[in-house]
C-alpha cells in the first residue's frame, strides 16, 4: 500500500524478505529502478532460498556488494551480472567511535571480548578453544550477545574448564562504555560480508584479533590488527599469546586500525558512494 501511494522512483532493499517485494514491485511498475544491498556471503541459507533469491535477482536493476567476498558470492551464485554489481563498503560513525581513548593493554588483567549472535556465523566455540589453551595467563573474557547456542556455548566453556573466567552479558546496548573496559576484541566468524563489528572496534582503537573470514578486505594481518586462519583454535590461541607477549606492539597496532577505518570506512563514504549510485541510475 505504501509503495502505491508513494510511487516512488527507487526501491532499495535488503535482505530476503525486502528482495522478494523488490521482485513483485518490479513485476507491478517495470520501470521503477530496483537496487538490493548483499549484507553477505550466504552458503548458511537453504538451498531453497537460494534458489529463490537468484530467481529474484534476476529483476533487479542494481547490487551494491558491501565487500569483494559479497560481490564475487552475488555473481558466482546468485548468477547477477558483473555491471549490475556495485561494491560499497560498509562505514561506520567514526567520530562517535574516536571519542573513545585508546587503552593501554594491561597483561596482568587481560580482558578478551567477542561481541555479536550467539550463532554458528560467528564462531565463539573457536575463541573459547583458543582461550582454554592460554590457562597460564591472566584474562578474563566477555561475551555480548544471545542466541540459539547459548547454553551450548556456557557448556562448552565448563567443560573447557574455563567457565569462571567467562562473563556473559547478553543483549548489550551501550558497547560505547563496554569498550573501555576491553584490551582485544575476538571475531572468530565463520562467514561474514563486511563485520560492523570489525570495524567499529577499530574504530574504537581496540586491537582486533579475527579470522581471515571476518577480516579480510579490512585488516592488514600484523599492521592494523590480527588474522588467523578460520575456524583454527589453534592458530587464534598463538596470535592471543603473540598479543600478550608483546603489548606495546599491539597498542601501535590498535591506534593504526582505527586510522584505517577512519580512512576508509567513514559511514560518510558510505553514503557518498549510495547517492551517487542512485543519481547514476537514475540520469540512466
Amino acid at each position: 500500500r505504501e509503495l502505491i501511494r508513494i510511487k516512488p522512483n527507487i526501491i532499495h532493499t535488503h535482505l530476503m524478505g525486502g528482495d522478494m517485494i523488490g521482485y513483485l514491485w518490479k513485476r507491478v511498475s517495470p520501470k521503477t529502478i530496483w537496487i538490493s544491498t548483499a549484507h553477505n556471503v550466504e552458503f548458511h541459507t537453504s538451498l531453497i532460498k537460494r534458489i529463490a533469491w537468484k530467481i529474484f535477482l534476476k529483476k533487479v536493476d542494481a547490487v551494491i556488494a558491501v565487500s569483494d567476498a559479497v560481490a564475487a558470492y552475488s555473481h558466482e551464485h546468485f548468477s547477477v551480472p558483473e555491471e549490475k554489481i556495485h561494491i560499497i563498503y560498509n562505514g561506520v560513525d567514526t567520530k562517535q567511535w574516536k571519542k573513545i581513548p585508546v587503552k593501554v593493554i594491561d597483561t596482568d588483567t587481560l580482558s578478551f571480548a567477542t561481541i555479536g549472535r550467539l550463532e554458528e556465523q560467528k564462531g565463539h566455540v573457536y575463541a573459547l578453544q583458543a582461550l582454554a589453551r592460554l590457562k597460564d595467563i591472566p584474562w578474563t573474557y566477555h561475551v555480548y550477545g544471545q542466541g540459539s547456542l547459548e547454553n551450548s556455548l556456557k557448556h562448552t566453556a565448563r567443560t573447557l574448564g574455563i567457565a569462571d573466567r567467562v562473563i556473559w552479558h547478553g543483549q548489550h546496548t551501550d558497547m560505547a562504555h563496554a569498550f573501555k573496559e576491553i584490551d582485544v576484541v575476538v571475531q572468530p566468524s565463520l562467514w561474514e560480508g563486511m563485520s560492523l563489528v570489525v570495524l567499529e572496534s577499530m574504530a574504537a582503537g581496540r586491537l582486533v584479533v579475527t579470522s581471515v573470514a571476518a577480516g579480510s578486505g579490512i585488516i592488514e594481518d600484523g599492521v592494523t590488527g590480527y588474522l588467523c586462519e578460520t575456524g583454527n583454535a589453534t592458530d587464534l590461541s598463538r596470535v592471543l599469546r603473540t598479543i600478550v607477549e608483546n603489548p606495546k606492539d599491539s597498542m601501535h597496532i590498535a591506534k593504526q586500525g582505527r586510522v584505517q577505518v577512519e580512512k576508509h570506512f567513514d559511514i560518510k563514504n558510505h553514503y557518498r558512494a549510495i547517492k551517487n549510485l542512485y543519481s547514476s541510475l537514475l540520469s540512466f
